[in-house]
């Protein structure tokens, strides 16, 4: 591992401890596996909560009835756009609370 980076903006993203801060998020599960969402700007603020807006699609696009998903940040207040399944029936905000818990 190189001591040190090319130029200033290099080196203040490397850590005294060989650590490299890429900018990008993740969480770890029960078995302390990282999994990686990707650059810190998929991080959503909602109500002075992070939500990570990769975490939330997928959880929705494991639903049944839902072919395609997109989650965005409205004014504070979380936003999704949905994209049913043929034939599909609109899931209730409450069924869709209850299915990604």
């Amino acid at each position: 591992m190189y001591s040190r980076y090319l130029g200033e903006r290099m080196n203040d993203s490397c850590s005294s401890d060989t650590w490299f801060f890429t900018g990008d998020i993740g969480m770890l599960d029960e078995q302390n596996r990282l999994h990686a969402a990707g650059p810190s700007d998929v991080l959503l603020r909602i109500s002075e909560k992070p939500v990570i807006a990769v975490i939330l699609e997928n959880a929705l696009m494991a639903h049944p009835s839902i072919e395609d998903v997109v989650v965005a940040n409205m004014n504070s207040h979380l936003a999704a756009g949905i994209v049913l399944r043929e034939s599909a029936n609109l899931p209730t905000i409450d069924e869709l609370n209850s299915f990604i818990r």
